[in-house]
């Protein structure tokens, strides 16, 4: 894998497995070469549209102070069953590995069974941004395939990720990939990845965790829209 292929792949995997706080250990995340969400099987939510703040449990409540790590995702409709993300994050310390970050990501969303999968690449402009026009030449874009599942105004994100307790081979039974780092890559494509995904669930890779954390939609003050 190319270090332009990384690149593009933790621009979006990087910030959002910043963002949600998830993932531990030395489990690597799983990440799709090709794109889940399709124009024949992508739907959409009309409740997604808003501004959403990250929450570590239902106690973190009240405004943002400045001395507090901040992640926001802001969504807005692009089409009839797009989306577009803008993902944020702020008031991380000297020490912290990550800095303060603005990224634009395309975002399609997808039901499979009982589950509602989202798609999530950056834009054309994010990634002439961040590569340049010649790094986009060289550059696969990677998709970061997340679970979701909306209840009113909460928000639970679930990535999928290898088992830290077996060889990658064996936890991913059945679905083709190429393990690298940071990161497993799925390889299967359209319908077969679509049933890839269908069987990981089964796996129960992709799971929410009541410790984790959540995002919750950020209410417009009285009097505006």
């Amino acid at each position: 894998m190319s270090l332009l292929t990384r690149t593009w792949g933790l621009a979006v995997a990087g910030v959002l497995i910043a963002a949600m706080l998830t993932i531990g250990g030395c489990a690597r995340p799983l990440v799709s070469v090709h794109a889940l969400a399709t124009d024949e099987n992508a739907t959409f939510d009309p409740g997604l549209v808003g501004m959403w703040e990250y929450r570590e449990s239902d106690e973190d409540e009240g405004e943002y102070t400045e001395d507090q790590e901040q992640f926001t995702l802001e969504i807005s409709a692009e089409g009839e069953r797009a989306y577009l993300c803008v993902l944020t994050g702020k008031g991380f310390g000297d020490d912290s590995d990550i800095k303060d970050f603005r990224h634009e990501l395309d975002m399609r969303i997808v039901e499979i069974g009982d589950a509602v999968f989202a798609d999530f690449a950056l834009t054309d402009d994010e990634a002439e941004r961040i590569l340049g026009v010649e790094g986009i030449m060289w550059a696969v874009p990677i998709h970061h395939i997340v679970r979701i599942e909306r209840k009113g105004d909460v928000l639970r994100i679930a990535m999928g990720e290898e088992d830290e307790d077996q060889p990658t081979d064996r936890a991913l039974r059945g679905v083709p990939h190429a393990a690298s780092e940071p990161y497993v890559l799925l390889t299967g494509a359209g319908d077969d990845l679509v049933e890839h995904m269908r069987l990981l669930r089964a796996q129960g890779k992709y799971e929410f965790d009541e410790d984790d954390g959540f995002f919750r939609r950020v209410k417009p003050e009285a009097g505006t829209r």
